[in-house]
């Protein structure tokens, strides 16, 4: 049992305020200043029970740094296309055992089929983009490979433009 220590204060018409300290059983008390460690999460749905596994039902919104004064070293992307070709893009199944590992196929958040990169392949060919994990099993950075998919964009484009000057822009 988790045992927390409430404090509230509130203000009343007048400037007076009155201070409320209790005693909650569950941890549904937490202080907003806080820092805390679950093992699984649901947000609006039930939590997994898979240790470090955040779900939640509605959207996640959430940005990462990304201005130019916290960077150094700037260089764009060398052989981007090269990369996204040779990682590529897969539909695959999941195995059983991690199917159940997840809490079993729900349709929404496990599904037997899906689709992705192996990442395996984006080690191999983009390994910015692969974390190990403690289990040593790999994990893909999903979000900055869109970094990747402009960089190839950006070669292919080039290569538009320098195909239209060989033909003189007929």
């Amino acid at each position: 049992m988790t045992l927390a220590l409430t404090l509230s204060t509130f203000s009343a018409a007048g400037g007076t305020s009155t201070t409320f300290v209790g005693l909650a059983t569950t941890a549904t008390t937490l202080l907003t200043g806080g820092s805390y460690q679950v093992g699984s999460l649901g947000i609006g749905t039930a939590a997994s029970g898979v240790a470090g596994e955040i779900r939640a039902a509605g959207n996640i919104t959430g940005f990462y740094s990304s201005d130019a004064k916290f960077k150094e070293n700037i260089q764009a992307i060398p052989n981007a296309l090269a990369a996204v070709v040779a990682i590529g893009g897969k539909t695959f199944d999941w195995t059983e055992e991690y199917i159940r590992h997840h809490g079993g196929a729900d349709g929404y958040f496990v599904r037997k089929n899906d689709f992705g990169v192996i990442a395996q392949d984006a080690q191999k060919h983009f390994p910015l983009a692969v974390r190990v994990r403690p289990d040593e099993s790999l994990a893909v950075d999903y979000e900055k490979l869109c970094a990747l998919a402009f960089a190839a964009i950006a070669e292919l484009n080039q290569q538009v433009v320098e195909l239209r000057t060989q033909l003189g822009d007929r």
